[in-house]
């Protein structure tokens, strides 16, 4: 799928939409968004969650430990739409499929073409906010396949 980019010298362009929705009959359900691979969340949530560290010391966590850890690197993405609210109050958790990948990973929604109410998309001024405030700005806000809606 490839991913519509910004003109680097149009008018207007921190007002103008980030990117363009990409049609739905052409591209089947999508999601733009920020991925955040397991490592990722991993240390957000060693930097956010005592209990996370806590469940992370152990030597040979059992099948409850690993799944409640898995459930706190969740909860992550959940903090960081919370932490992007005052800025896009749409934001929410998607799992999507990165391109040559096997494997969902979680992301952050911003949009998506199957939903209304998920349809508009941030302008380049937002999404500059948006790096601010999840302090990834090595990170693109990329059109990823919506696992949630296949």
């Amino acid at each position: 799928m490839s991913t519509p980019r910004l003109r680097p010298n149009s008018k207007n362009r921190l007002s103008q939409p980030a990117t363009k929705m990409l049609p739905y009959t052409e591209y089947g359900p999508a999601a733009l968004g920020f991925l955040f691979l397991p490592e990722e969340l991993d240390l957000l949530a060693l930097d956010r969650n005592p209990h996370y560290r806590t469940l992370k010391q152990m030597e040979s966590p059992d099948t409850d430990t690993l799944l409640t850890m898995f459930s706190i690197q969740r909860d992550m993405v959940d903090c960081l739409c919370s932490d992007i609210s005052t800025v896009w109050p749409n934001a929410y958790i998607c799992i999507v499929k990165p391109p040559k990948s096997r494997m969902s990973e979680y992301a952050v929604a911003l949009a998506n073409n199957t939903h209304p109410e998920h349809s508009k998309i941030p302008t380049a001024g937002q999404i500059i906010e948006i790096h601010k405030l999840l302090k990834c700005s090595e990170k693109k806000a990329t059109w990823y396949t919506d696992d949630n809606n296949v």
